[in-house]
């Protein structure tokens, strides 16, 4: 993930203000992972406007903040995330994002012992969700 400094940098370059709101919005997408607007919403409601929230997905997609996932989710982009944990449904094709410390850290002794500079990673399991498991 990029420090919030070089994001900030990033609004500043570009001329765009970065907000209380958009903040919230940002820090949701990184704790939650891919998610839907309609989740952002539930999540923020009382903090941040509905409107609010779909304007500034849609400025953090137009300007490669942020990413939308054919399942019409949302997630950020990289470099503003660097590890992409996923457990994804072959069945209705839902993503659900993780992260595993444990995994993060065996994957870096495994550059590191390799010579190669880790950047970032994306791991992707299929299988079936809970939901459709039922």
């Amino acid at each position: 993930m990029w420090p919030i400094n070089s994001l900030h940098a990033e609004f500043t370059r570009r001329h765009i203000s970065w907000t209380g709101p958009r903040n919230e919005v940002y820090e949701t997408l990184l704790r939650s992972g891919p998610c839907s607007v309609a989740h952002l919403v539930n999540i923020l409601a009382g903090r941040v406007s509905q409107r609010t929230i779909y304007r500034t997905v849609e400025l953090f997609v137009h300007i490669n903040v942020a990413r939308r996932l054919p399942d019409g989710q949302v997630e950020l982009s990289p470099p503003h995330i660097q590890r992409h944990y996923y457990l994804v449904c072959t069945t209705c094709g839902r993503r659900f994002g993780f992260f595993e410390p444990a995994i993060a850290n065996q994957l870096e002794r495994l550059a590191q012992k390799r010579h190669f500079g880790l950047e970032g990673h994306q791991i992707e399991l299929s299988g079936i969700c809970w939901s459709c498991n039922s």
